[in-house]
This record gives C-alpha cells, structure tokens and sequence, in this order.
C-alpha cells in the first residue's frame, strides 16, 4: 500500500507489471541491457564477460522491485537520485 500511496512516477518511468510466472525475470534480465547496451565493455571483438552485469547479479538486483525493495524498507524512499529512466 506504501508503494501505491507514495509513488510518484515521472515520464521516463519504466514499470515491468505481470503475473507470477509469465517471463518477468527474464524481462528483467533484458530491459537494462536494452537501455544501456555499452554496459558490456568488450575487449576488441571478444566479449569480456567479467564486464557483464548479468553474470554477477541476479536480474532483480539489476531492477529493484517497488514493493519488496523500496517500499517494504521505508514506505517513503527518496527516489529522486536514481537516475532517467528509472526502471522498476
């Protein structure tokens, strides 16, 4: 209820919303590297997988949840230092 009370989303926001069990981890796996595509630095034309996001996170540390990892800890996070476009 925190999260719907005190979210105030801007134009940019990305919010992923699905149903359990419908691909949503996957989603999450791929949006940022949609976004940011030169997250991956590459050593000439080898990828350096040391670089690669995905291979030392899961995909939810890459894509915080609104309601398990904002809102539960504090029912009013100050969002306003993540950067655009936020993705949730």
């Amino acid at each position: 209820m925190a999260a719907r009370s005190n979210f105030k989303a801007k134009d940019f926001d990305l919010i992923l919303a699905s149903s359990i069990k419908t691909g949503s981890t996957w989603f999450i796996a791929i949006i940022p590297t949609i976004i940011n595509p030169n997250v991956r630095i590459t050593n000439g034309d080898r990828d350096d997988d040391d670089n690669d996001p995905l291979l030392k996170h899961h995909p939810n540390e890459l894509m915080p949840s609104l309601e398990l990892q904002l809102f539960k800890v504090n029912p009013n996070p100050d969002l306003s230092g993540m950067p655009s476009p936020r993705l949730f």
